[in-house]
Formats: C-alpha cells, structure tokens, sequence
C-alpha cells in the first residue's frame, strides 16, 4: 500500500475529506522525521517503536578482490511491532507465494 491508498482508506473509514487527511498525515510524519533528528525513540501504543541504531564505522575485506575497504558510520532506523502485530495463516500463506515467484 503506498501513501495515496493509505490516505483514501484512513478517510473513507473515518469520514475526512482527503486533503484533511493527508494534511494530519504531513504533520504526523514531519513530527517523527523532526523527534527521530534529535535523537528521540518514537513510541506509539499498540503500534510499535522507532530507535536510531548507530553503526561504527569499520573495514572489511571485499569478497572478490580481498581488497581492504572501509565502511562509513551510518545510523539506522529499528521498527519494532507490538504483539497486536501476529501474522494470520492466510498472511504467511501469501507471503510464501511471493517468495516463491
């Protein structure tokens, strides 16, 4: 589901027009962006968390050439679900069908 689908179903469900929506919804994601910049974890109750994970940088050989390369210190961004997030059987079905084509 890309953003557009999102914003049409979140306002078809909850009776917003679809500017309203998006407009919450550019405000919603400028807050993380903005709280996540500054370091901040994001927690959202029955949804999940967002932490930055910060990886130092490192070299490592190149698996080809056994040449030495170096890798940058970069920061990632960790979702971790709650437990309202448990795939159904129908969902692993699926899943295993993409996986296989």
């Amino acid at each position: 589901m890309d953003r557009r689908k999102l914003i049409a179903q979140v306002a078809e469900k909850s009776g917003y027009a679809k500017w309203e929506v998006n407009k919450i919804t550019e405000v919603l994601l400028g807050s993380i962006v903005e709280a996540m910049e500054q370091g901040e974890d994001i927690r959202i109750n029955n949804f999940g968390k967002f932490t930055l994970k910060y990886h130092k940088p490192k070299e490592t050989l190149h698996p080809k050439t056994r040449q030495r390369i170096k890798i940058p210190e970069k920061v990632s961004i960790i979702f971790t679900q709650t437990r309202m997030f448990k795939p159904t059987d129908e969902t692993i079905e699926a899943l295993r069908k993409q996986a296989d084509k």
